[in-house]
């Protein structure tokens, strides 16, 4: 194969789950040229991805719509000449962009009424509809029918040595330059997904006051936006990184991290890829799919509406110290803050 394209129309947190599936087409195909089709809020993360020669985007939703899509697909028949294209997202769009883009094999899921354009066709197991397995997994099935799925795969996600001291630099300004750091995501793009401000003031204080941890608040406007509600608890003794770096730089940030707690969020998918260990909260069932993929490294913690500080603090603390316990359904215990 010379040409090989990778479809994921999705966002943030889907792209760096699709890791695996770059790193085992390059291991088996190292003299391929890698195209990844992305939507536009995804491209940063697309080309962070290892093995992705070139990032292509498509925007199913505004700007390539409906008919559209022949003016960004069309131009890759005379440019790129792609061998085949693996579709990881499972809707008509991505089926659509690699029929008119020329892809000579087209694999993926039978579903959505995309099946005319596959070569190579897929069912749509139980198990992935009812996302009862991890996402990294169910992208890996599609190398399946071409022979390239390796249960064994592996994450990663690149940033630059230019990257790596942007963030040295920022760190150095600040008073934490010399502190061993905690990640800290408490809020996505999605209001639903998010930690209460006063939870996490008191997880906050509690990790000043019992480790020689300090915490490290990342994340867009939404996260800085939940820094002033903290200071406003009275809570200010932590770094605001929020809308200070790029996805990138972020990568590099999360990669100096001891931990890191976070939501269900793409800073939270980063750290799994980097391998930092994370205490993963979540607020919809849907762990199994979004969670942690390796609960031997990382924790993860359920409930539907909040989960308490004192439960985090008490599952932190056993996090920090090499606990055992790896999963955590909150329930209605009371524990009480040092």
């Amino acid at each position: 194969m010379k040409t090989i394209a990778v479809i994921n129309l999705g966002p943030i947190g889907d792209v760096i789950n699709a890791s695996p599936v770059c790193i085992e087409i390059k291991k088996n195909y190292p003299d391929s040229r890698l195209i990844f089709v992305a939507a536009p809020i995804s491209e940063a993360a697309a080309k962070c991805l290892p093995g992705v020669d070139k990032v292509v985007t498509f925007d199913r939703y505004y700007k390539d719509k409906g008919i559209k899509v022949l003016k960004s697909a069309l131009p890759l028949i005379f440019t790129e000449r792609i061998d085949v294209a693996f579709l990881l997202t499972d809707n008509l769009r991505s089926a659509l962009f690699a029929f008119f883009a020329g892809a000579r094999k087209i694999v993926g899921r039978n579903c959505d009424g995309r099946g005319i354009f596959l070569t190579h066709k897929m069912p749509f197991l139980d198990d992935e509809k009812n996302m009862e397995i991890h996402v990294s997994e169910q992208y890996m099935r599609v190398l399946k029918p071409l022979n390239l799925y390796n249960p064994d795969y592996i994450f990663g996600f690149d940033y630059s040595r230019d990257d790596e001291l942007y963030i040295k630099n920022l760190i150095a300004d600040t008073n934490y330059a010399n502190t061993e750091l905690i990640g800290f995501c408490p809020c996505s793009s999605r209001e639903f997904k998010d930690w209460k401000p006063e939870e996490g003031a008191k997880f906050i204080n509690f990790v000043n006051q019992n480790t020689h941890y300090k915490i490290v608040i990342v994340g867009q406007e939404n996260a800085s936006d939940y820094a002033q509600k903290l200071k406003a608890l009275g809570v200010d003794d932590f770094l605001d990184l929020s809308c200070k770096t790029t996805i990138p730089q972020l990568a590099a940030l999360i990669d100096i991290f001891k931990k890191f707690v976070s939501v269900d969020s793409a800073p939270m998918h980063i750290a799994f890829s980097l391998e930092i260990p994370t205490l993963a909260l979540f607020f919809q069932p849907n762990y199994k799919k979004w969670g942690p993929y390796d609960l031997q490294k990382h924790k993860l913690m359920f409930d539907w509406s909040n989960i308490p500080a004192e439960r985090v603090c008490d599952e932190f603390a056993s996090f920090i110290s090499g606990g055992s316990r790896h999963f955590y359904m909150v329930d209605d215990s009371d524990l009480t803050l040092p």
